[in-house]
């Protein structure tokens, strides 16, 4: 069982509704300023509906610079550039390669 370490940091909400595609609306049990940082923060992931948890944790999706290709467990995670990132001549790198038994990343 997973337990999220950050699952108090929404208990002040209390409810969101999807308004179209592209909007939704969070309601707040109390005004809460810090609520936007919370979510834009690299520890919010959203997942997309249509891929498991247990998925994303194998075989990541998302909309950055990099493209996720490769995972071996205790040995290499592999991204490579992603062609249809939404800013122009970025990223610089055709991929990063993360060994996971050395001190840090590959830069190809």
């Amino acid at each position: 069982m997973r337990v999220d370490p950050r699952k108090s940091w929404y208990d002040n909400l209390a409810d969101v509704t999807v308004n179209g595609d592209h909007q939704v609306t969070f309601y707040l049990k109390r005004p809460q300023p810090s609520f936007l940082s919370l979510l834009a923060s690299g520890w919010s992931p959203v997942y997309p509906c249509h891929v498991s948890p247990r998925d994303m944790r194998s075989h990541p999706i998302g909309t950055g610079p990099f493209k996720f290709a490769e995972l071996k467990p205790n040995e290499v995670i592999r991204v490579t550039r992603h062609l249809d990132y939404w800013k122009p001549d970025r990223p610089y790198l055709d991929g990063i390669e993360w060994p996971l038994k050395s001190a840090g990343p590959h830069l190809r």
